[in-house]
């Protein structure tokens, strides 16, 4: 499963993703690791999507969400009913597959409305209905080892679950944070390359993306000049 991390607060969200894909043999067991996958999905200048799990349902999810977006404003209810349909057919066309790999996929995309949100929907998690995550707090998705063995992401955990406060954390700040999370847990699985793509959905809807090695980033950060490669890259 993909490392993916996310964050929003009253100015923009933010939508980190790994680079590596995984290509399982369900009937052997075999991984093999491909490098270079873009996994962030611009919704057609309605958002950021990234996905965690089997990419067949996330990939069919966001398709039908961005034809849609494009048409009218979604309710919740319209979301999940969308997602629930491309569940459904997936399961249908891909009966091999174990419908808890599946389940287990994880959905997560960026809105506007009164303010930046992180919107995540999961078969698992929610039973397939839409979530809000809480604003100034880290989320982190994380590669199936580490889902394995909670000893790893507890680790992670202790990190992540302090509050960012918006009056002290530039936007420099929270990605260098962010940053230093991504390159912990990349550095350590084998299911995540140190090479990554990262949306800015800014609450006037404007959106920008970053991508490279996660290094480059921190060094960034660490001397507040994360603004300088947000500026250099155009969407």
């Amino acid at each position: 499963m993909t490392l993916a991390l996310a964050f929003s607060n009253n100015e923009y969200s933010l939508l980190m993703v790994d680079e590596r894909e995984t290509i399982r043999d369900f009937l052997f067991g075999i991984d093999e690791f491909k490098d270079g996958k873009n996994k962030l999905v611009n919704l057609d200048n309605c958002g950021w999507a990234v996905s965690s799990g089997f990419s067949n349902l996330s990939q069919a999810f966001f398709n039908e969400l961005k034809t849609l977006l494009n048409l009218k404003s979604l309710t919740s209810n319209e979301i999940e009913h969308v997602y629930l349909d491309e569940l459904r057919k997936v399961k249908l066309n891909h009966s091999s597959i174990p419908e808890e790999v599946i389940d287990k996929t994880v959905c997560i995309f960026s809105t506007v409305s009164n303010k930046p949100r992180i919107n995540i929907i999961s078969k698992e998690l929610h039973d397939g209905k839409l979530a809000n995550w809480s604003s100034n707090y880290f989320l982190v998705v994380y590669p199936e080892d580490y889902l394995n063995d909670t000893s790893k992401s507890n680790r992670i955990e202790k990190i992540v679950e302090q509050e960012v406060y918006e009056e002290i954390a530039t936007l420099n700040d929270v990605l260098y944070q962010m940053a230093m999370i991504f390159k912990i847990i990349a550095m350590d699985s084998p299911f995540c390359s140190e090479e990554y793509r990262l949306g800015i959905h800014f609450k006037n809807n404007t959106l920008k993306n970053l991508k490279g090695n996660v290094d480059e980033l921190i060094e960034y950060g660490k001397n507040n000049r994360i603004n300088e490669l947000i500026n250099h890259n155009e969407n």
